[in-house]
């Protein structure tokens, strides 16, 4: 029955002209077993089971791991930048890629010693690794891999983090052994391992040291370090050359408080920054003549100083000489209170400046004689002759001036890589009646730093003779931005006598362009005094203050000497000199050097 309903219902439909019931009949997109829910939704239900368009083939994903090649990788702070690195990773290492920017990945690695840090993509292959059942996660607990030797290994706490460039490139999760490199103010430089010998990193870990108290350190890099007498910089007692093995008796901000041995025995402090613990012994006690470490000409007299001598040195620091003695170069000798300022120059590359007891050094006997004669000394200096100028020289004030105007022989206070002191020679100009000379900074100095405080003094007595050391001085002001700097002689070397009174220059003023200068010196070494002649061409100006231009020769030996006018006034120092088309030597005009120097 109703199989007849529905055929007569269809049949009259056709009749009247009207389309069947589409939603009684099967729609050819509906999937089977669908079932319509009303006529509203027909038609979107329909579009929804459209077969959709073909789609594209998704990309592959992006390479999660990656292996470093046949050469190994350099770890670097950024994606950009160069250098030599942070560190390295050794062949077939797998890392994480967890960044990409320009030609550099970021990767990380590790555990116990994390590390988040950029390689290149030259050198690792990118989805060449697959995720390691244990990707490098065994803790090291020593070093191993060729690393470099530096200080004996330590131990540092774990959440320590490793900087390179001011970067984090690494974190100790564990307690991990490194190797220091370089003690710094806050913490120091040392060499990580990674784990599984995957390679290393190099960078800064901040709160660390190497320094334990009871422990040995080594001073390291091409220079010697300054010794003070407590925990500021207010007073040097020495310097300790490259190499010195000192032992360490606590450290403090900013500071190791450490005990020299050797020849001579001291305790002083020293910044930490140049420090680096180390294995290595003590320096043996023994005496060795020091005269090529200070160098080839003597500030004094080079004398032994007796076994167990107290040297008093500055702040109230006392340093002690071993039981074989040692030699001291003599500064000055104070005949009232018996005393001696000494240069202490020990073996192991210790350097003190202090005071003796005048019986503690070592004398040489006088020979025996039925008449004994005291020992003949020169006589003091006679005043500057009189001058007159020749017909057609120069006028006879500017050849007084000669006579005010001084060789130095400056020594440095560590020695060379061979062991000999350099020595720095120029030119200096009495300035005052006691004895103060103006001469030029990189005379005494280099790169901002005093370096050669000691200097020996060479008078003229005749200009057709060559000089020699006569006086010792010291340096006792300086302007290394301006390159300037005064010594105070403060006494005779052996065999010498100061003069009653030294025969400064007077000051002149600036010079003007035009105005006819000279310039005194003893230059490229001559141990004869040379005058030099010409005119005043221009001026200049640097951060270090005005500059006068001549064309005057001005040669190396000429630094700290005199520029005069012509009347034998002081108007300038010269200090450097231009090599163009024609030289051009410059000088620091009068009104650079400070009033009170001169007074």
């Amino acid at each position: 029955m109703h199989r007849s309903l529905l055929l007569a219902s269809f049949s009259l439909s056709l009749a009247c002209g009207g389309p069947p019931p589409a939603r009684h009949a099967p729609s050819p997109s509906a999937p089977a077993g669908f079932t319509r829910l009303s006529d509203a939704t027909d038609a979107r239900f329909d579009a929804d089971f459209e077969p959709p368009p073909p789609r594209r083939a998704a990309p592959p994903p992006a390479p999660t791991w990656v292996r470093v090649g046949a050469g190994a990788a350099t770890l670097y702070a950024g994606p950009t930048g160069g250098g030599e690195g942070c560190g390295r990773l050794r062949p077939n290492t797998i890392a994480r890629i967890v960044g990409t920017q320009g030609r550099r990945l970021q990767v990380e690695l590790g555990t116990g010693l994390f590390i988040r840090a950029w390689v290149d993509r030259d050198e690792v292959d990118p989805g060449a690794g697959t995720a390691p059942p244990d990707p490098n996660l065994a803790r090291t607990t020593a070093l191993t891999g060729e690393l470099p030797a530096f200080g004996p290994l330590i131990t540092v706490p774990a959440g320590t983090l490793v900087r390179c460039n001011g970067v984090g490139i690494a974190r100790v999760d564990g307690d991990h052994a490194v190797r220091p490199a370089r003690e710094l103010e806050g913490g120091m430089l040392a060499i990580v391992s990674g784990p599984h010998d995957t390679g290393y990193v190099a960078g800064q870990l901040d709160g660390v040291t190497s320094l334990r108290a009871g422990g040995r350190a080594r001073v390291v890099g091409s220079e010697a370090v300054s010794l003070y007498a407590s925990a500021s910089e207010d007073q040097v007692i020495g310097s300790v050359g490259s190499g010195q093995v000192v032992t360490v008796i606590e450290r403090v901000v900013g500071w190791a408080r450490v005990h020299l041995t050797g020849a001579i025995t001291t305790s002083g402090y020293l910044r930490p920054a140049g420090l680096l613990a180390t294995d290595a012994p003590l320096p043996p006690a023994q005496v060795v003549r020091p005269g090529t470490l200070v160098g080839p000409t003597d500030v004094g007299s080079l004398v032994p100083v007796r076994p167990a001598s107290r040297v008093a040195l500055a702040g109230g620091a006392v340093a002690h000489v071993a039981s074989g003695g040692a030699y001291a170069h003599v500064i000055s000798v104070d005949r009232a209170s018996r005393t001696v300022d000494v240069l202490l120059a020990a073996n192991d590359g210790l350097i003190l400046r202090g005071r003796l007891a005048l019986a503690d050094l070592v004398l040489p006997e006088p020979a025996a004689s039925a008449t004994r004669r005291p020992r003949a000394t020169r006589p003091p200096p006679p005043p500057p002759p009189r001058v007159v100028a020749s017909r057609g020289g120069a006028p006879a004030a500017v050849v007084r001036a000669l006579y005010s105007v001084v060789r130095v022989w400056c020594l440095s206070q560590s020695p060379s890589q061979d062991g000999q002191s350099q020595v720095a020679t120029g030119s200096a100009t009495v300035i005052t009646a006691d004895g103060r000379l103006l001469t030029n900074f990189h005379v005494v100095g280099d790169h901002g730093r005093l370096t050669r405080p000691i200097c020996g003094v060479g008078p003229l007595r005749d200009p057709r003779q060559p000089v020699e050391p006569e006086w010792a001085a010291r340096v006792v002001a300086q302007d290394p931005r301006s390159d300037l700097a005064v010594l105070q002689v403060q006494g005779a070397l052996e065999g010498h006598q100061l003069p009653r009174r030294f025969h400064p220059l007077r000051v002149g003023r600036d010079p003007n362009i035009g105005d006819r200068v000279y310039v005194l010196g003893f230059p490229n070494g001559s141990s004869t005094t040379h005058l030099t002649g010409g005119a005043i061409s221009g001026f200049a100006r640097d951060a270090g203050g005005q500059w006068v231009q001549t064309d005057a020769e001005i040669n190396h030996g000429n630094s700290g000497g005199a520029m005069i006018d012509a009347r034998g006034r002081l108007v300038g120092v010269p200090t450097a000199f231009l090599t163009v088309a024609d030289p051009v030597g410059l000088a620091r005009p009068i009104s650079e050097v400070p009033r009170a120097w001169l007074r």
